[in-house]
C-alpha cells in the first residue's frame, strides 16, 4: 500500500499509483524465492515505511525525526551500503525547517541523527554485555572492508563496468526503466506545475543511493537492484499515468486509456522468466514442499541442490533422536534449517571460510576461524557430519556477476587443505552412511 500512498502523494493520480504498485508487485514475483528472500526486499520496505512516516508526521517535528532515524538507523544494520540514505532525509528535513525554524531545525536535525546511531549503538553494548564486541567487528567490519568487499576479480577494468552498468540495469526490467524514466521526464519538464518538488528529489536520492549500493557492492545480483527498481517504479507509474491521459478522444477517453494501462502490464507480465510463469501454473496450489522443491532456482545446480537438500532431511528425520548433534558443510544450510537443529559452530555457512582475499591467500584472521570451526565440531561430536560438494556454479550466476574468489571449489578439497585436524577426526570416527546426489551423510562410529 505505501507505493500507491507516495505515488498518489506525487502525482495526483490514483491510476498512476495502482500502475506503481501492479508493475512493482510484477517486477518483485520477477525474481523468484531466491531473489525475493535477500535483505534488499527488507531495505525496500523499510525506507518505504521511513518516506511515509515523514510524510505523514510532517507537522509532528520531534516524533517524526525520531521514527524515520531509527528506520535509517535499522536499514544500515540490514545493509550498511544504505547509510547513504541519511544524509538525503537530513537535507529533505533541512530544506523544509530552515526558513520556518531556522534555529530549531539544528537540534531537530541532531535528534534525527542521534536516532540513526541509536540502532548501531544498542547493538555494539548488546555485544559488548556478552563480550563478543571483537567478534562483531570482525563479521560486519573487517571481513566486509578485507574479504568480501576486495574479493571480485573482474575481468573488465572498474570504468568499463562502470559503462555496462546501464546496460545490466536495463536487461533486468526494460519497460521499468523506460516508464521510469518517462516518468521522470515528466516531472523535470513540468516543474514549475509539479506540486511536490521536495518529494521528487527525496525519491530521485534514494533511488540514486540505491544504485550506489549497488555498484559498490560490486557482485551485480539482480536482487541488488531492488530498491532501485522500487523507487523507479513510483516514477513508472507517473509516467504511464501521464501517457495514458494523452489518449484525448472524446467519450472513448477512459476505454483508450484502459487498453493502453492493460498492455503496458501485459508487457510487464511477459518480462517474468517464462519457468517461473509455468511454476506459477503448476505449483499454484500444491503443498508447500512439494513449490519448494519445483521452485525455478537461478541455476540447474542449485535446483538440483534444493531437491537433494529435501531427500537429504526425509531421509534424517526418522534416524535423529533429540539430542542427536548434526553439522553441516555446504553452501546453503538448508538441512539444519528443516530439520530444525543448532549447529556447533558460529559459522552456519561454511562458504564464508572458503572466500579469499583479491591475493588468493587466506589472512591470519581467516586461519584462527580456519582453527575455531574445526575445534569445535571435533568437541561436539555430531552423531551425523553432512557435505555437499561441489561448492556451487557461482560463476555462473547470471553473466553480470563479477564472481566469488574461490581458491577452492570443493568442501572435501577444503578439508584436506584447511581443516586437516577435522579431516583426521572425521577420518578416524565416521563412516558413509549415505550418499545422495552431491550430498554425503558420514556417521558417528
Amino acid at each position: 500500500m505505501r507505493p500507491i500512498y507516495i505515488t498518489r502523494r506525487l502525482a495526483g493520480s490514483s491510476i498512476a499509483a495502482f500502475l506503481a504498485s501492479v508493475l512493482y508487485a510484477i517486477y518483485y514475483y520477477s525474481q523468484g524465492s531466491w531473489g525475493t528472500t535477500e535483505r534488499e526486499s527488507f531495505v525496500f520496505f523499510f525506507l518505504l515505511l521511513a518516506l511515509t512516516l515523514s510524510l505523514a508526521l510532517e507537522h509532528s517535528k520531534w516524533p517524526r525525526m525520531i521514527l524515520v532515524g531509527l528506520i535509517l538507523g535499522f536499514v544500515f544494520l540490514i545493509r550498511p551500503t544504505y547509510g547513504l540514505t541519511w544524509p538525503i532525509f537530513g537535507i529533505l528535513f533541512l530544506m523544509e525547517g530552515i526558513k520556518e525554524r531556522p534555529l530549531m531545525i539544528w537540534g531537530e536535525l541532531l535528534v534525527f541523527g542521534l536516532s540513526c546511531l541509536l540502532p548501531s549503538i544498542m547493538a555494539i553494548l548488546a555485544y559488548a554485555h556478552i563480550g563478543r564486541l571483537e567478534d562483531l567487528y570482525l563479521a560486519t567490519i573487517w571481513y566486509n572492508f578485507n574479504i568480501y568487499g576486495s574479493m571480485a576479480q573482474p575481468n573488465l577494468p572498474v570504468a568499463a563496468r562502470y559503462l555496462l552498468v546501464p546496460k545490466w540495469i536495463y536487461v533486468t526490467n526494460p519497460v521499468g526503466l523506460f516508464a521510469g524514466l518517462s516518468g521522470v521526464l515528466f516531472q523535470v519538464v513540468g516543474w514549475g506545475n509539479c506540486r511536490y518538488h521536495k518529494l521528487f528529489l527525496t525519491i530521485s536520492g534514494l533511488a540514486l543511493a540505491s544504485l550506489a549500493s549497488y555498484i559498490f557492492q560490486a557482485k551485480y545480483f539482480p536482487y541488488h537492484l531492488i530498491p532501485f527498481w522500487g523507487f523507479l517504479t513510483i516514477f513508472s507509474g507517473y509516467g504511464f499515468g501521464k501517457i495514458g491521459t494523452l489518449f484525448s478522444v472524446p467519450k472513448h477517453h477512459r476505454l483508450y486509456s484502459g487498453i493502453f494501462y492493460f498492455i503496458v502490464i501485459v508487457f510487464a507480465v511477459f518480462e517474468i522468466p517464462s519457468s517461473l510463469l509455468a511454476y506459477s501454473y503448476q505449483d499454484a496450489f500444491v503443498n508447500l514442499k512439494q513449490g519448494y522443491i519445483d521452485d525455478p532456482a537461478p541455476t540447474p545446480f542449485f535446483r538440483q541442490l534444493t531437491v537433494e537438500n529435501y531427500l537429504a532431511v526425509d531421509y534424517l528425520k526418522p534416524k535423529l533422536a533429540h539430542k542427536d548433534k548434526i553439522e553441516f558443510l555446504g553452501t546453503i544450510p538448508l538441512i539444519p534449517y528443516l530439520l530444525p537443529r543448532q549447529l556447533p559452530t558460529r559459522f552456519s555457512c561454511p562458504l564464508d571460510l572458503l572466500v579469499m582475499p583479491r591475493n588468493g591467500k587466506a589472512t591470519e584472521m581467516q586461519k584462527r576461524w580456519f582453527q575455531e570451526y574445526s575445534s569445535a565440531v571435533i568437541q561436539a561430536r555430531p552423531r551425523f557430519f553432512i557435505i555437499q560438494d561441489p561448492v556451487g556454479d557461482f560463476r555462473n550466476y547470471n553473466n553480470n556477476f563479477a564472481g566469488f574468489n574461490l581458491s577452492i571449489t570443493s568442501y572435501k578439497t577444503a578439508l584436506q587443505q584447511i581443516f586437516p585436524e577435522l579431516q583426521e577426526f572425521l577420518n578416524q570416527n565416521y563412516h558413509t552412511d549415505r550418499k545422495i546426489g552431491s550430498i554425503e551423510i558420514w556417521e558417528l562410529n
